[in-house]
């Protein structure tokens, strides 16, 4: 009983608190007289009576916390303030009482006398991105997006409409909304027919992210429309809009766009990466130094992407444009002069572009053999942008073709291999010469006898048709 005692006389003289303290000496000198023992503390003089009664633990700490709460309000004392919100304040500089409370560089107010209370609190978040504000409100539907876009001169707020829509069409089509399909070729017949009335900026962007949005999301739909549109009697500027679209979308749907994507971030995190690497090898070293294990270089994470665009997609494209383009040769105002020339270079870039992005497959074979022969007819022109377009739709193509299929091309035509040389010799094209000195490095590259067989072929052919005229 009396080691309990002593126990709890010691947790009360060690209280920071003096009425707990002071309650452990009185008990401890009331258990020293009836011990027999005279004890008296100081702290107590003045305090003590003949006789001490009985102290109640509850009754002490009741007491305690009421004086604890005591000190902290005369410490922290509460202001309460009666605002009436009708009446009239004018604030003077001699009266301290309407002060202004400051605010902090975050926005946030800061009042001393309610900063106790608010440690605690999360604050409201005050951005605004002013959305109540816009003249025209975003659409949430692609229909919305049509009718902003179709909104006429006249109106008041037709530029604010139409910079709205351009600004959104390209997101609102790649969320999938349930309206796309219905909607997406007449949104695209009436992308390519806007102007920059308005002069919005960022109008031409705009307007090729929605239409190659439109096509990536819709391949088969759009793409069939886009080049039906190719062959119109369009403006120049719109043929080869929509064939810069058709590539953006080859190299989207084949997956190049994010992998060069990916590759550029890495390059961005690049001297974060080198001194992970550089710390995980100062490491290995230390543990070598110390231990015969050896450690295996970590290998770099395989990436890949899935082509959707090869197989039927490519082939619908490439063949539509070749086809579209047999039944509209003979249309002089497509194909005459310099803007008919430009057509059929843009053409020649837009098929080899789809053989390339078309991957490695049997049918890309197939598009490259075709594209080989489509291309070569064009070879005689005196346009040199036409000339450099063969040239680079020939390249693609035999990127893409085995050994095998390329001697095929070379012995039986119909790629003549002396012509090329005489381009690389004798064209007064530096761009040309260039490329085709490239062809003739692949062609030799896959088998020396090609060449010679080629060469030999075309020259026992050339005799014999020279000995009939004779």
């Amino acid at each position: 009983m009396v080691a309990t005692l002593l126990r709890g006389i010691t947790f009360r003289l060690e209280s920071s608190i003096i009425e707990i303290r002071k309650s452990g000496m009185r008990v401890a000198e009331t258990l020293a007289e009836r011990l027999g023992q005279n004890l008296r503390f100081d702290d107590l003089d003045g305090e003590r009576h003949d006789q001490i009664a009985p102290i109640s633990s509850k009754a002490v700490e009741g007491d305690v916390v009421e004086k604890c709460k005591e000190e902290k309000s005369m410490r922290h004392p509460r202001r309460e303030k009666t605002l009436d919100p009708d009446a009239e304040y004018e604030s003077s500089d001699d009266d301290g009482s309407n002060v202004e409370p400051s605010w902090t560089s975050e926005g946030v107010l800061h009042d001393d006398s309610s900063v106790e209370y608010e440690d605690g609190l999360i604050p409201y978040n005050l951005d605004d991105d002013e959305e109540d504000l816009r003249e025209t409100s975003i659409p949430l539907y692609l229909r919305d997006c049509l009718a902003l876009l179709r909104t006429p001169e006249s109106e008041e707020l037709a530029s604010s409409h139409h910079r709205t829509a351009l600004d959104e069409v390209a997101k609102l089509v790649r969320s999938h909304p349930a309206d796309l399909h219905d909607v997406a070729i007449p949104l695209a017949r009436q992308l390519l027919c806007m102007e920059n009335k308005f002069d919005i900026e960022e109008f031409a962007g705009n307007r090729m992210k929605g239409l190659v949005a439109l096509t990536v999301e819709e391949p088969t739909v759009v793409g069939e429309f886009l080049i039906s549109e190719v062959f119109k009697s369009a403006g120049l500027a719109t043929h080869l809009d929509i064939l810069t679209t058709l590539e953006h979308a080859s190299l989207e749907l084949c997956g190049l766009e994010a992998l060069s994507q990916k590759k550029l971030e890495q390059r961005r995190d690049a001297p974060a990466i080198e001194y992970k690497k550089h710390r995980d090898e100062e490491t290995r070293n230390d543990y070598q130094g110390s231990s015969t294990r050896r450690w295996r270089r970590p290998r770099d994470e395989p990436q890949g992407v899935v082509n959707r665009f090869s197989g039927h997609i490519a082939g619908l494209w490439f063949y539509s444009l070749v086809g579209r383009f047999m039944e509209n040769k003979q249309d002089t105002a497509l194909w005459a002069g310099a803007n008919g020339a430009r057509l059929l270079s843009g053409l020649l870039l837009t098929l080899s572009c789809i053989v390339d992005c078309s991957g490695p497959s049997l049918d890309t074979e197939v598009l490259a053999r075709n594209l080989v022969e489509f291309a070569w007819s064009f070879e005689d022109t005196n346009v040199p942008e036409l000339r450099s377009s063969v040239l680079v739709a020939l390249s693609s193509s035999l990127a893409n073709l085995a050994d095998e299929i390329l001697a095929s091309v070379l012995a039986r035509g119909p790629l003549d291999y002396r012509r090329l040389r005489h381009i690389a010799i004798g064209d007064p094209d530096s761009t040309c010469r260039r490329l085709a000195s490239a062809l003739i490095q692949r062609c030799e590259a896959s088998d020396p006898l090609i060449v010679i067989h080629s060469t030999s072929t075309k020259t026992l052919t050339t005799g014999r048709v020279e000995t009939k005229m004779q």
